[in-house]
């Protein structure tokens, strides 16, 4: 089925462009959601003026990510865990715990799914996280993970573990 995009669809299409897709995602996804309609004559005479409403758009959505980045980029931020004696926690600090918190501060949507982590985190520990934003643009901040009633401690001498922690006893 043809369809005119009327918004950007990420990974299938940007808005005003005329694409042929399959008929179940045009008729149970796309046109109910209002992300396309149907290509016929109207909206063929109307591409233009959709394009240029979602450049206009996606050039807006573009310019609050870049500032969003910029305030993310290099933030420390800490999550209080419960963990046991030896730094392993009760549980793990996911995706999802580390989004709301970073949603929390910055008072802005942040989903888990722009969150990058290898595994979920199991230890105490500072970690570099990588954060997808929007395509071409990510930020990197800072986490530490510190057991439940103690003070969060950012050490500045030591090196950051990237999302999966190092064991000192696996490296020799």
């Amino acid at each position: 089925m043809k369809v005119v995009f009327l918004e950007d669809v990420q990974g299938v299409a940007n808005g005003g462009e005329i694409k042929e897709v399959k008929n179940g995602f045009a008729r149970n996804f796309l046109i109910p959601k209002k992300l396309a309609v149907p290509a016929n004559r109207n909206s063929m005479q109307r591409v233009q003026k959709l394009a240029k409403e979602a450049e206009e758009k996606r050039i807006k959505v573009i310019a609050n990510f870049k500032a969003l980045t910029n305030e993310l980029d290099g933030m420390q931020i800490s999550i209080e865990s419960r963990a046991g004696a030896n730094g392993k926690l009760f549980g793990s600090v996911t995706d999802t715990i580390i989004a709301q918190k970073l949603s929390e501060l910055t008072e802005k949507d942040i989903h888990r799914r722009m969150i990058q982590t290898k595994d979920a985190i199991r230890e105490t520990g500072i970690y570099d996280i990588i954060l997808n934003l929007y395509p071409e643009l990510t930020a990197t901040i800072k986490l530490l993970v510190h057991a439940t009633g103690t003070e969060p401690i950012w050490e500045e001498d030591s090196e950051p573990q990237d999302s999966e922690p190092q064991d000192s006893e696996k490296a020799s």
